[in-house]
């Protein structure tokens, strides 16, 4: 339910000025990460290397995006949970060492 309600909001109440400014961030976040890896997966179809910086540079709106999303999650939930965050930080360490 919270994940869905990023990108479904017309059943929610009205929201906060901050939560759509939240929204409006994750959304963006999900757009580019969906755009780099259709860029970084065209760049491997046409049979071209990808170097590490560049690898770092497609990976960073992916690593934005999951960080926006479980910190959201983590906001909204009435009880906050040690595995959120601990996802949080998981895709923060993956995204930037893989």
């Amino acid at each position: 339910m919270l994940a869905s309600e990023v990108f479904f909001t017309k059943g929610i109440k009205p929201l906060d000025s901050d939560e759509h400014l939240r929204f409006i961030i994750i959304r963006a976040f999900f757009g580019l990460s969906l755009l780099s890896i259709i860029v970084r997966f065209s760049i491997w179809v046409m049979g071209q290397s990808i170097s590490a910086k560049e690898s770092a540079m497609f990976m960073l709106p992916l690593t934005f995006f999951f960080t926006m999303l479980f910190l959201h999650i983590n906001n909204k939930a009435e009880n906050p949970s040690l595995i959120v965050l601990g996802l949080t930080w998981l895709s923060l360490q993956l995204s930037l060492y893989v």
